[in-house]
């Protein structure tokens, strides 16, 4: 069991090493407001260099006691389900194979958390989505159904646009993960804004998939939230289709 785990542990220092790879590629794309040859990116990642690398401890620690990491209650929630996988993103050059997240088409909203934020009919022409979630307001939040994730899935993608000026303000995405201790945690992953037509966001390295590493199951339970930050009057953050990346698939 100790031998194992720890090569596993370094098997997922390198799938978090590739994801990073994957997101610099994609955030040195040009990019042009309205273009759907350039998605119109925000600040960009958020450093988690620190965080992952204090998980990575932690695991190797758990591991020197042939210990296992405690499910909890995000655990006893998590779909494993993925839609069949397609290369959503080629036409802004992405040649990944990506998988449809549990409820990431909005066809359903009933395992999703929902903060002042409102489900429309509209929604982006290329992902195949039934309807999109608008945040209205300062704080507004929507959180994903929680999902299985493990070594194989180090990335995901979403499809964003926005009304308004919205130079004032960011898109706040994050994790929230079972940590080790069964307990749920939340990492900040990245600030992402948008222009007035559909877009691809930009990759974003989920991280806390090498805690499937430590999982008696091979996975690991996340969900995503989106937080509106600084909107004004007149302005939202509209989103769908959340896409997974599976790594074997590249």
């Amino acid at each position: 069991m100790r031998t194992t785990l720890r090569r596993v542990i370094g098997l997922a220092a390198l799938g978090i090493a590739a994801g990073l790879v994957a997101t610099t590629t994609s955030m040195a794309a040009p990019y042009d407001r309205g273009s759907p040859a350039g998605p119109r990116h925000g600040p960009g990642l958020i450093d988690v260099t620190h965080q992952l690398s204090a998980l990575q401890r932690q695991m190797t620690k758990l591991a020197g006691r042939d210990g296992v990491a405690k499910d909890g209650t995000l655990s006893s929630l998590a779909d494993c389900g993925y839609g069949p996988t397609a290369q959503t993103f080629l036409p802004w050059g992405d040649e990944a194979m990506y998988s449809l997240a549990p409820q990431g088409d909005l066809s359903s909203t009933s395992d999703w958390t929902l903060k002042h934020a409102d489900v429309d009919p509209a929604h982006d022409p290329y992902s195949g989505a039934a309807a999109s979630i608008v945040l209205n307001g300062h704080g507004s939040q929507a959180i994903t159904p929680v999902m299985c994730v493990n070594l194989q899935n180090p990335t995901f993608r979403f499809f964003l646009s926005g009304t308004g000026r919205l130079d004032k303000s960011t898109l706040g995405v994050s994790v929230d993960y079972e940590g080790l201790d069964g307990n749920a945690h939340q990492l900040q992953l990245a600030d992402v804004t948008a222009g007035s037509d559909w877009q691809p966001s930009l990759t974003i390295p989920i991280g806390v998939n090498l805690l499937s590493a430590a999982s008696a199951n091979g996975w690991t339970a996340v969900q995503f939230a989106f937080t509106a930050n600084g909107l004004h009057r007149g302005e939202s953050y509209s989103l769908d289709g959340i896409f997974v990346d599976p790594y074997w698939s590249r």
